[in-house]
């Protein structure tokens, strides 16, 4: 009969013999709950907004018929709320509004002009942002799904989707591949979002 051979441990990890081990594990895993415990909580941290963000979505989110956690959802998937963050398509700030998306916003709601820096400022973003999330709606009949496409890829693009294919239902649309359509990382946008903000499909 085979003896069971005892598990190695990396030197580092190795026990002191006799009454001693069950303390020394103690504390092994003990410091391992405490690491994890960190681990989790930096996360969090991470997942929660500061207090002057938070009061500036739930005031723009209110102000222009939104829900609070669909604009928390779309900072969150756009920005990672990082105030400060620029893409590749020069998308600016929380919301990630291109200079473009900007004056556009800034013609159809009747704004004062403002340099596009400012839409590093948390709070003007978010008024510019919440404020084309919400006609984005209004023009999609408040279809959150092809909204939040147009967002990610543009209104322009999703119009013209619907107009050559007017018997495909949204998700049919979203499930589009190809030049001009929608893709995956668009789907996968707009599944972020819903996620994130809690309104999936049941």
């Amino acid at each position: 009969m085979r003896r069971r051979r005892k598990p190695r441990y990396p030197r580092w990890l190795q026990p002191p013999p006799g009454r001693m081990a069950w303390l020394w594990w103690a504390i092994v895993i003990t410091l391992l709950t405490i690491a994890l415990w960190m681990t989790v909580d930096q996360c969090s941290r991470r997942n929660t907004l500061p207090a002057a963000i938070a009061e500036e979505i739930e005031e723009n989110a209110d102000g222009h018929g939104l829900p609070v956690a669909l604009v928390r959802a779309v900072i969150r998937t756009e920005s990672g709320g990082d105030p400060n963050a620029l893409s590749s398509a020069n998308a600016r700030g929380l919301m990630q509004i291109t200079p473009i998306t900007h004056r556009e916003v800034i013609q159809r709601f009747d704004l004062p002009d403002a340099d596009d820096e400012q839409l590093y400022d948390p709070s003007y973003n978010i008024d510019i942002g919440t404020r084309y999330l919400a006609y984005l709606l209004d023009r999609f009949d408040d279809d959150l799904k092809l909204a939040l496409a147009a967002y990610h890829m543009g209104p322009t693009a999703v119009a013209k989707l619907r107009i050559a294919h007017p018997a495909l239902t949204t998700d049919q649309l979203l499930a589009l591949d190809g030049e001009g359509q929608v893709g995956p990382k668009t789907r996968a946008y707009v599944a972020n979002v819903l996620r994130r903000a809690g309104m999936e499909d049941d």
